[in-house]
């Protein structure tokens, strides 16, 4: 029997590195996308045909979005196996010249909706335990900036440290719910997101993490792809630096 996940933010380019791997080892995969359009499902047809995966929309900022959503992927009647959460806003600024307004925007994107997700899906997953008879996984995106301080990163390295700190007290809380649940932590990513960083910005943070060069979009994938396997059951509450 396949495996069956859903990632939010799958399109992204972690996101969508991710379902090819998974693809790849025959599992099936729901991704969601915050409005879907004729090119993301061109993209979709012209990388899998459609044959593991399915596209739906999930703006996770909107509550009324999220509760559509949990209604819909509830009428499949389809056990899942993981939830992996990749979306997140990067931001970068001094503290004397960011607003109430930026601090929020950055923390709903990376901490409050997050939270407000997992709250609403978390009937489905301990569904799905109980239903599959083994513990349901749950990866959340974070990064190496929740551990880095430098000038600029307050906003997001805070809101990335927050959700750190929201895995480890969800992975005891949801623990006799047949659920675990881990982060991952990358470094400078080769990707359109890590190009927004200034080269100052990429050198010092490769430094910390004691990286030569940027890491690529797959290094990501395959050890969160090892975090929803079974081969990983005994991990939980765990942030997996990766450099």
């Amino acid at each position: 029997m396949n495996n069956k996940f859903l990632i939010v933010g799958g399109l992204g380019d972690l996101g969508f590195s991710l379902t090819k791997k998974i693809v790849s080892c025959s599992q099936e995969v729901v991704i969601t996308t915050q409005k879907i359009d004729e090119s993301k499902i061109q993209k979709i047809e012209n990388t899998f045909g459609f044959q593991k995966v399915k596209l739906l929309e999930l703006d996770i900022l909107s509550e009324e979005s999220v509760d559509h959503f949990i209604t819909e992927f509830t009428s499949f009647g389809f056990n899942f196996d993981g939830l992996v959460i990749t979306i997140g806003k990067p931001y970068g600024n001094m503290v004397q010249m960011t607003t109430k307004k930026d601090l929020f925007d950055v923390f709903d994107h990376n901490l409050f909706s997050i939270v407000l997700f997992i709250n609403k899906f978390v009937r489905i997953a301990r569904r799905s335990s109980k239903n599959n008879n083994k513990l349901f996984s749950i990866v959340i995106y974070s990064s190496m900036y929740s551990y880095f301080n430098d000038i600029g990163s307050f906003a997001y390295g805070s809101s990335k440290s927050a959700l750190n700190y929201l895995i480890k007290n969800l992975s005891i809380e949801l623990k006799s719910s047949g659920i675990r649940i881990n982060g991952v932590a990358p470094t400078v990513v080769s990707n359109p997101m890590g190009d927004l960083m200034s080269e100052t910005s990429k050198d010092k943070l490769l430094k910390f993490s004691n990286s030569e060069s940027p890491i690529e979009n797959d290094k990501v994938s395959n050890i969160v792809n090892f975090l929803l396997s079974e081969e990983s059951l005994g991990i939980n509450g765990q942030i997996i630096k990766i450099s």
